[in-house]
């Protein structure tokens, strides 16, 4: 019923609010249903997360209890036409002995490729700022993010570290 409540929201935003910015925060992974790709579509500021833009780098930090792939999530991204913040989380570690860091190497310069292709109106960054299951992982620091999206922005994009 998730277009059903955007679509709430919107009308009570009109009336009520006229002015106000409505924002949603997604992992991706519903994309493929038309309703929610359409309600998301619908409004000022979706957020939507991308963490990986190899197929293997999703499997293993994201975990998708539903098939999916990275390049169906990248191509329901691009048909937001640029209107889209994409949200990537940045960190290091292992999983289920699985060293990873997704900041680097092959898998990065397959995330910045997607994000080229994507064309978001700006790209938020963030590392870990909590306990995770998982015991292994590594928090990066708010100067390695910065590194990070300075090679964002040497593409053209807009990038905000948190």
């Amino acid at each position: 019923q998730f277009g059903g409540i955007i679509e709430g929201l919107i009308q009570l935003r009109n009336q009520y609010y006229p002015t106000s910015v409505i924002t949603c925060l997604s992992n991706s992974t519903q994309l493929h249903k038309e309703s929610v790709l359409k309600a998301l579509q619908e409004i000022e500021n979706p957020i939507l997360k991308l963490d990986a833009g190899t197929q293997e780098m999703l499997d293993v930090i994201n975990k998708p209890i539903i098939p999916i792939s990275i390049d169906e999530i990248v191509e329901h991204l691009v048909s937001f036409k640029g209107n889209l913040i994409i949200q990537t989380l940045f960190f290091a570690g292992e999983i289920e002995g699985v060293q990873f860091d997704n900041s680097s190497g092959p898998d990065f310069s397959f995330w910045l490729q997607c994000i080229e292709k994507i064309a978001p109106k700006k790209v938020m960054l963030y590392s870990l700022d909590r306990e995770t299951p998982a015991q292994h992982l590594r928090k990066f620091t708010k100067e390695k993010l910065e590194t990070i999206a300075d090679k964002v922005r040497e593409v053209g994009f807009i990038t905000e570290v948190y």
